[in-house]
């Protein structure tokens, strides 16, 4: 999977997806090797705060979404993170 940083924090990196399936897709992933969420400590728990904020601030900046889902759905990629995809009421054109 490739990914643009779009953001760096102390414990996690949020990512923009290069295959969006919508309009600033993107994942915020965990700088350590967890392969399971019940392994995250309070601290990168409190900064996932922080990291979900400023994807909203800049989603909601840039392309005015509707809503968005958090999935963590570790299908292939044994290593936790989370998917942020926005959802969006009318069809969103981007050049």
């Amino acid at each position: 999977m490739k990914n643009n940083l779009f953001k760096e924090y102390k414990h996690w990196k949020l990512l923009l997806r290069n295959r969006n399936t919508t309009l600033g897709n993107c994942v915020a992933i965990t700088k350590r090797h967890l392969e399971r969420f019940s392994k995250i400590t309070p601290e990168e728990m409190k900064e996932f705060q922080n990291v979900v904020k400023d994807i909203e601030e800049a989603l909601r900046a840039s392309f005015n979404y509707d809503k968005i889902n958090y999935p963590l759905l570790m299908m292939r990629d044994k290593h936790t993170h989370f998917h942020a995809i926005p959802r969006y009421a009318e069809k969103r054109l981007f050049a």
